[in-house]
């Protein structure tokens, strides 16, 4: 009789062991997973976002540069200027949005069909001590982690160069901004041609005055 009792308590053990051991064997299996999934979509939105960052900015610094060759651009209203004016067709004066041209009538917009965002900003001109960058704006959460303007600081001052070197502006080879390369050489001989132009007009009012 012992023997059947100790057997029968074993049996219900057992079935014990089964009947919450699996489902929570389960449970953390499935946690596990889900865990590993999340994470691979972290880190897939990471890298889509260091892709998406690199690619905009390449973009948008050669349509500038395309600009440049067509109109001259001569500046920019402030050190760090929207890009939000790309898609303009047509406007009056020298002036679209915060740029400055030389020969606005040979404007050839729009440039693009929808100005691009990251994060739900509108990425930024950025004026620096070695020329015209184009950046994520402010408050934009890069591949690494770091935000620009709290962990990266980007203004007048910094230095772009060193930063898409070796710095926090290339992530995984992927530059996070670029450099426009406007002719500034070009932009002297508009200035010069300007100036040559103003002079005669200036001469040939007084001439006219003169006969008048």
């Amino acid at each position: 009789m012992e023997n059947r009792n100790s057997g029968r308590g074993s049996g219900v053990t057992g079935g014990l062991f089964r009947d919450y051991a699996i489902p929570g064997f389960a449970v953390a299996l499935f946690t596990t997973l889900f865990a590993l999934y999340l994470y691979n979509l972290f880190q897939e939105a990471k890298v889509v976002t260091n892709q998406i960052i690199s690619s905009d900015v390449q973009q948008l610094a050669k349509i500038f540069e395309q600009i440049d060759s067509q109109c001259k651009i001569l500046s920019f209203e402030h050190e760090k200027n929207w890009i939000d004016f790309l898609t303009v067709e047509k406007f009056i004066g020298s002036e679209v949005g915060a740029m400055n041209l030389a020969y606005p009538k040979k404007w050839q917009g729009p440039y693009i069909d929808d100005n691009p965002t990251i994060q739900e900003y509108q990425y930024q001109v950025l004026l620096n001590f070695k020329g015209y960058y184009v950046v994520p704006a402010d408050g934009v959460r890069l591949a690494n982690g770091k935000v620009i303007g709290k962990d990266i600081l980007l203004n007048r001052k910094s230095d772009i160069d060193k930063l898409l070197e070796n710095g926090d502006l290339v992530i995984n080879g992927k530059a996070q901004a670029a450099k426009i390369n406007i002719g500034i050489k070009d932009l002297q001989d508009v200035i010069t041609q300007d100036i040559i132009l103003a002079q005669k007009r200036s001469s040939f009012l007084k001439r006219a005055s003169v006969l008048v």
